[in-house]
């Protein structure tokens, strides 16, 4: 049986969503650029979003929040930005100054490490100051998949 403490309530509680309580995201990045949803997934960053537009422009298919040893629901696990299917699986990190302190971060490394063992390859990394722009997000993806 199950205990259940009397609660007095002076009203009804409406449980129907009302339309100010569903604030909707609306995070500019540099000049008028908005965030737009990546494969039904809210982004982190600006940058992601110019990446996944390139992917897309150069008909790369790839997967966003790619999550490895059981992603950011468990201990240990995370969940890298894209792994672009360019014939194998190819892991591509965007990282921002704020979330990523640089590569010789002894956690930095180490996730870095994980996705090496994971993936058996180095994961490719892009840093949000050489993403300034769409076209030069164009340009670094250019380059990394010719």
């Amino acid at each position: 049986m199950v205990y259940q403490y009397k609660v007095e309530r002076k009203r009804a509680v409406n449980l129907t969503p009302q339309p100010s309580d569903l604030p909707l995201p609306s995070l500019k990045g540099g000049g008028e650029e908005e965030l737009e949803f990546i494969q039904g997934i809210w982004p982190d960053s600006i940058e992601e979003v110019r990446v996944a537009r390139s992917l897309k422009k150069y008909g790369l298919e790839f997967i966003y929040h790619y999550p490895i040893y059981g992603g950011t629901g468990l201990a240990g696990g995370q969940e890298v930005d894209f792994v672009v299917m360019a014939p194998w699986q190819d892991p591509l990190q965007v990282m921002g100054e704020y979330w990523h302190p640089g590569e010789a971060d002894p956690y930095e490394a180490l996730k870095l490490e994980m996705i090496r063992q994971y993936f058996g390859r180095e994961a490719r990394i892009l840093w949000a100051r050489q993403l300034k722009s769409q076209a030069e997000t164009d340009r670094k993806i250019r380059e990394l998949y010719r």
